[in-house]
């Protein structure tokens, strides 16, 4: 626990070991973020079993925005069969190269957030090839620059 500061530590330290989990942080690196990654035929993955996501902020967000997608897709195919499945594989294509870039930005400042004794320089070096490299204020335009259409409207 060295590194944490002092509030965090007495809180901790007054815990009984029986109340104290650890849990690990499950994600997949952005290369993984394929349309397989949300299911395959009549079979859709979304949220977090399709793109698990350090804890930065993302994962209900990009979970609405799988289900506004999902939508979106069984909206616009008109009978099921294979002009749904068509929706879907379109579905997964477009989600797919999306998350790919936001697993690549939040698995950065996850790392981050967790190196705590290494510099900003060491850390830029450090980065894993899957991790990307705009500013904050460019992620947070490219997440939030969504323009979300009525589903009824389709």
């Amino acid at each position: 626990m060295a590194g944490y500061c002092d509030k965090v530590l007495k809180v901790i330290a007054g815990t009984p070991g029986t109340c104290l989990v650890e849990h690990g942080i499950y994600t997949r690196p952005a290369s993984a973020m394929t349309p397989a990654a949300y299911g395959t035929g009549r079979v859709v993955v979304t949220g977090d079993a399709a793109h698990p996501l350090r804890p930065t902020g993302q994962g209900l967000n990009q979970a609405m925005e799988d289900a506004w997608g999902l939508g979106a897709a069984l909206a616009g195919s008109a009978a099921i069969g294979e002009g749904q499945l068509a929706g879907l594989q379109e579905f997964r294509q477009q989600r797919a190269q999306r998350m790919r870039t936001v697993v690549a930005f939040t698995t950065a400042v996850g790392e981050a957030a967790y190196t705590r004794s290494t510099s900003k320089e060491q850390a830029e070096q450090e980065r894993a090839p899957d991790t990307a490299k705009m500013s904050t204020e460019d992620f947070l335009n490219f997440c939030y620059d969504v323009n979300f259409e009525r589903l009824g409207d389709l």
